[in-house]
């Protein structure tokens, strides 16, 4: 700044607004500083000259631009400060292989060096899928031993949180592993094969949770919720929500007969049945319910030993209708019972581990059917029929209704802070946050919320698109955050991207866990181990011959060692309605089954 005075008045210089980066020599009005990246913005400045009578003001705006030599939007100062090369475009490259680009970690304020930047335990990928901060550390969030499982977590379920437990350990042995049961918010320590059932009334917990039973309350089960005439029990087992009244105006098919009606009468609800004849008088249903002389006792209802499996259900698929059934019992060994597979049509003596997922988007076509959801339509995961902001599948896995609206009432961890508050701000809705402070400013979450400061959206979940996939998640995947993924599949691997999504799987990747399965039809796409059919091709040469069933028999024998691989093609016996129950043993019992599969007699 300079300044001059006619009649040789002494100057004085000044600058009132100056940002704090920049200083001023009030002896030689020069202005000096280096602005650093936090300094990337517009800033007002004003100098002052006075003689002591008239003051005389100058303001201006100086802009400050980070320097990019390379234009990936990364400052140069940035690049340099973690051994970067300026002059390389760093948008597309990931220095550590940690899974975030370096363009994400400068975004997200993490080290590109370092694959836990606040070494919290919790990796720097983790954290943004998380939505935690990567350069903090989270000491809510900490896990010592570097196992996915927070300590907080494993300390509160009986863990060891100094020793990891690997991805793939099953504490409980219920088929679940750890990571993926605290994913769930289950017990790692508590067997939860039956898929939690907590009140033993052959209803599964997720299942009553979603037609808005009580999964505690075993009368749920029995009771006549909408006053339709039906249990709950009967109308899930026929697909209808038992929450709502089918006797006047329920028709699933569409014939003409109240879907109560045809239950009770022994007719499909969901088949046309207006020229049947049930009672085979000659006179059609439709005509006798217009007349009022359908029957109503239906055999299918029927249960002699009240046991709650109808008396043709277990004639048909080989049980005692005379001998009551443990509700618990489990006839083919598939960890779910025999009333449960009853409920939900499948067969009590074949492994339904696998329950179908026809359209691949995440959610088992059960459960769709019981919503109102189409099972062969994978758009209506990322959808919200009860309009609460929350999508079908991520109210599901968190274990809420999606046909019950969340947004102001359900709070499921009781900590004061609704689900939809804590899933938007990037916490565990099933996680008491009561104490939590999760941006680190001193104030705790509950406070914030309580004073409606809590921080939402959360950059986790930023969706310029608004198709459900955070748009850091989509670059991070290869994915174009601009583009709806909804309803697409990039990897056609018949799971959809919403669904890759919510179960961490890769969506530019057909086989995630390259065990040989695409993600659609991998029962744990997650799970890399590869299960060994026992199907009696011990040569492994893709056919049942003759050959493979002597070869079984000089096993059997001791006549030939034969490796693990031989041995789970060639457990075969025994077979429980014509479908392979291996047993760990190979004896002549398999040997003499995989001949028979051999010329014919039996398929499998």
């Amino acid at each position: 700044m300079a300044a001059s005075d006619v009649d040789g008045d002494i100057l004085s210089l000044s600058a009132p607004v100056l940002p704090v980066w920049l200083s001023f020599d009030t002896a030689t009005g020069a202005l000096f500083g280096t602005p650093g990246n936090a300094e990337v913005c517009r800033h007002d400045v004003t100098l002052q000259v006075t003689d002591g009578t008239v003051t005389i003001e100058q303001s201006f705006v100086l802009t400050v631009i980070f320097k990019d030599l390379d234009g990936d939007t990364i400052p140069d100062s940035w690049e340099l400060a973690y051994g970067l090369d300026p002059t390389l475009d760093n948008r597309s490259v990931d220095s550590d292989n940690d899974g975030l680009l370096d363009v994400d970690e400068y975004l997200m304020g993490s080290s590109p060096r370092d694959l836990d930047t606040d070494g919290d335990g919790l990796p720097d990928l983790v954290e943004q899928r998380n939505g935690t901060d990567p350069s903090v550390d989270n000491a809510t969030f900490t896990d010592t031993d570097g196992d996915a499982l927070p300590d907080l977590y494993e300390i509160a379920m009986g863990l060891d949180e100094t020793v990891a437990n690997g991805v793939f350990t099953d504490s409980d042995g219920d088929g679940l592993s750890d990571y993926r049961e605290y994913l769930l918010g289950l017990d790692p320590l508590v067997d939860n094969s039956m898929d939690l059932d907590s009140d033993g009334d052959g209803l599964l917990d997720q299942v009553e949770t979603a037609v808005g039973l009580d999964p505690n309350n075993p009368a749920d089960a029995v009771a006549d919720h909408d006053h339709d005439g039906l249990t709950a029990r009967e109308e899930i087992a026929q697909g209808t929500l038992p929450t709502l009244d089918n006797r006047l105006f329920s028709d699933f098919d569409g014939d003409g007969l109240p879907d109560q009606t045809e239950i009770l009468a022994g007719t499909d609800p969901a088949g046309d049945n207006r020229a049947s004849d049930c009672d085979s008088d000659g006179v059609s249903d439709l005509v006798e319910y217009l007349n009022g002389t359908l029957t109503t006792a239906n055999a299918a209802l029927t249960d002699s030993d009240a046991d709650g499996l109808s008396d043709l259900y277990e004639v048909a698929n080989g049980l005692d209708p005379q001998v009551a059934n443990d509700p618990r019992a489990d006839s083919d060994g598939d960890a779910l019972s025999d009333l449960y597979e009853y409920l939900n049509g499948l067969d009590p003596q074949v492994d339904n581990r696998l329950d179908p997922d026809s359209d691949g988007d995440g959610i088992s076509d059960t459960l769709e059917s019981l919503l109102g959801l189409d099972p062969l339509d994978a758009t209506d995961a990322a959808g919200d029929p009860d309009g609460d902001g929350i999508a079908t599948i991520v109210e599901i896995a968190s274990g809420t209704s999606p046909l019950i609206d969340n947004a102001t009432l359900l709070d499921s961890d009781g900590d004061g802070i609704t689900d939809l508050s804590e899933w938007l701000s990037g916490l565990d809705p099933e996680f008491d946050n009561t104490l939590t402070d999760s941006d680190g400013d001193g104030i705790t979450d509950m406070q914030e919320y309580a004073n409606g400061t809590l921080s939402t959206p959360n950059e986790q979940i930023v969706d310029a698109d608004n198709d459900g996939l955070p748009d850091l998640w989509e670059v991070a995947s290869g994915l174009d955050p601009a583009v709806d993924n909804r309803f697409t599949d990039v990897d056609a691997d018949g799971m959809s991207d919403v669904a890759e999504y919510l179960l961490g799987t890769n969506p530019l990747n057909v086989d995630s866990d390259g065990d040989g399965i695409s993600d659609g039809v991998d029962p744990d796409p997650l799970d890399g181990a590869v299960v060994i059919a026992s199907d009696g091709d011990v040569g492994g040469d893709g056919e049942v011959a003759v050959e493979d069933a002597l070869t079984a028999l000089r096993m059997a024998m001791g006549f030939v060692t034969a490796s693990e691989t031989e041995r789970h093609h060639a457990d075969v016996a025994p077979l429980i309605n014509g479908v392979p129950a291996p047993d760990g043993e190979v004896t002549a019992a398999d040997a003499l089954v995989i001949l028979r599969k051999a010329i014919g007699l039996v398929s499998f």
